[in-house]
């Protein structure tokens, strides 16, 4: 597998990213265990967690934290990872009420290492964002978590771009490294933003594109098969009603034409052409991804290590809206052979 550098760090990473939300709800320790084992045997190295994640059910807290942790204790193998986990979500019973104040964030990133039993994560990310607080603040919590041996790098995760630009230009300013990289909902698909029902959620649009292949910041995206949307629709499956109301639109029936005919031209899956799009934009992007099944991880393992055409991500783009033709045409109109 090739490994590749996120963005300005020093970390190196698979190019698909294993999301593991439901790890001790909807998934049970002892088949993420056996997930996690099979992960890292087809060369993935990066892992994806939060210390919300599973506080929807009722019991123990930060249960995916929790049973990544006791995997980790289990496997050697550590410093050859990329563990990131989120914290400064606030409470899932109170979602109108922001948690991002320095002690909000020492907290759960204190508790997050005590849950997964390490002294430094390598990718810390703020899973949100309170406007009403200065970056600064937030950065230099951040930075002394840091320089305490913490966390290697951090990130932000569902920011606006205009507090994205803001946090880089206060740590352009005081000299610091500041994000080093953003996580969003993002995937082939165009998504109905005003459908989302978490309008803490932020998705990726043209000008927040523009902005990552500028500032080469890196990205993980979550949604990154878009709940399977396309592969669904291209095999003439019906689709649940959140994902009807995520994805049905013009736009995407548009790039469903275009994928349908590519995987055709090209002999690959839908899922090739969905996580291979993620991983061959001009900055580095990483897909995230949760499989219920060993068949699931290995197409998702196989589709990141796709090497799309650059004139197939190019029409993507284009129908996506991301970037603009360099000629007029209809569409089709590029080649991929």
């Amino acid at each position: 597998m090739e490994y590749f550098q996120l963005g300005k760090t020093d970390l190196f990473v698979s190019p698909l990213c294993l999301g593991t939300s439901k790890y001790g709800t909807g998934l049970s320790k002892e088949f993420a265990f056996r997930q996690l084992d099979a992960f890292v045997e087809r060369g993935g190295n990066f892992i994806d967690t939060a210390h919300v994640y599973g506080d929807w059910e009722p019991g123990e807290s930060a249960r995916s934290e929790r049973v990544l942790g006791e995997w980790l204790r289990k496997n050697k193998g550590r410093e050859k990872l990329v563990i990131a986990t989120n914290g400064a979500h606030p409470r899932l019973e109170t979602m109108s009420l922001s948690r991002c104040t320095p002690l909000d964030i020492e907290t759960d990133l204190n508790e997050s290492l005590s849950c997964l039993g390490v002294d430094c994560v390598d990718l810390y990310f703020l899973h949100r964002d309170d406007v009403a607080l200065p970056v600064s603040h937030m950065l230099d919590c951040l930075e002394k978590a840091r320089g305490e041996g913490k966390i290697r790098h951090y990130g932000c995760s569902n920011w606006t771009l205009p507090r994205i630009r803001e946090a880089d230009a206060y740590a352009r300013q005081t000299g610091i490294e500041g994000f080093s990289c953003n996580q969003l909902m993002w995937s082939l698909a165009q998504t109905n933003v005003e459908k989302i029902p978490d309008k803490s959620m932020v998705a990726m649009d043209s000008e927040t594109y523009e902005w990552h292949k500028k500032s080469a910041m890196s990205v993980t995206s979550y949604h990154s098969t878009a709940h399977g949307w396309f592969a669904k629709q291209h095999a003439g499956e019906t689709v649940t009603d959140r994902c009807r109301d995520l994805y049905e639109n013009d736009t995407n029936t548009a790039i469903l034409s275009i994928v349908s005919r590519a995987a055709k031209q090209l002999s690959l899956s839908v899922t090739d052409i969905s996580l291979g799009y993620m991983t061959a934009q001009p900055f580095s992007s990483v897909p995230i991804t949760s499989f219920s099944s060993d068949s699931q991880l290995d197409a998702g393992m196989r589709a990141c290590e796709v090497k799309l055409p650059r004139a197939l991500v190019d029409e993507l783009n284009a129908a996506k809206g991301l970037v603009l033709r360099h000629r007029p045409g209809p569409a089709g109109a590029f080649r991929w052979e």
